[in-house]
Parts: structure tokens; C-alpha cells; sequence
């Protein structure tokens, strides 16, 4: 009976000082597991914050249309059933963003294999200024 040619896993994992198997690259890739929360933390509640402020008429919530630090300077003026509320408000928007950043900063190593006929290779990394595109033929 002949042995079936397995093909090579596309991605390992590599932890730093093992040697590099023939065929495979070294890459680094952001953390979508920490950044794609972080955003959904930052964005969500600050959306909820802007539309609070944009139905108050007098102007005392304008402070709310900017991120992570609106409902911080809100919090002295707010009266006292609002304080807790815009406290959480604030400290959730504080957690997205440092995800978000982190996210974004601390790469995770992978191996993907390059080698052989399936060495086609293409990734979009996001970074905190665009796009990071990597393509291999």
C-alpha cells in the first residue's frame, strides 16, 4: 500500500528559540481576540454617550461627544443618580481602548508554511495606521 503525501500544516504555532521548519516563515499578526472587543468597548458606550449629549438642549452634556475622557469631565456637573452610570460609562470606554491598543501592539508569532506547490500567502493585518497587507506567490 502507498503512503498518501500529507500536505503541511498552513499555520503553527512558534514559541520563541525552536528552530524553523523547511518551508515555513516566521509572521507576526496582531490580536483580533483583544483589538475587535476593545473596539466594540470603545465605540458602543461612547455612541450611547454622543446620543445622550445630542438631546440635551442646554449644552451640559456636550462634554460627552469625546471619547474615553467625556464622561469624566461630565461626572462633577451630573446629579447624583447619573454620576454611577457615567462612572461605568468611562471606565468601559478606558478597557476598549487599552484593548484596542494592545491589540494592535502585541503581536502573536506564527509559523505559515511558504513551501511547495500551496505557498500562496495572503494576509491584511490591522495596524493603528491603516492596513498592513502581505502577499506571497
Amino acid at each position: 500500500m502507498q503512503g498518501v503525501a500529507q500536505r503541511p500544516a498552513r499555520r503553527l504555532p512558534y514559541r520563541a528559540g525552536e528552530p524553523i521548519p523547511p518551508g515555513y516563515q516566521l509572521t507576526r499578526r496582531s490580536r483580533p481576540g483583544l483589538w475587535i472587543p476593545g473596539m466594540i468597548m470603545l465605540v458602543v458606550p461612547w455612541a450611547i454617550s454622543a446620543a445622550a449629549a445630542s438631546g440635551s438642549s442646554d449644552g451640559q452634556l456636550d462634554e460627552l461627544y469625546i471619547p474615553v475622557l467625556g464622561p469624566f469631565l461630565t461626572i462633577n456637573d451630573a446629579s447624583d443618580w447619573a454620576r454611577s452610570p457615567l462612572l461605568i460609562d468611562g471606565l468601559v470606554q478606558v478597557a476598549g481602548v487599552t484593548m484596542f491598543i494592545l491589540g494592535l501592539t502585541l503581536k502573536r508569532q506564527y509559523l505559515v508554511y511558504m513551501g511547495g506547490t500551496h505557498g500562496r500567502y495572503f494576509a491584511a493585518n490591522p495596524t493603528l495606521g491603516g492596513v498592513q497587507l502581505e502577499a506571497r506567490f
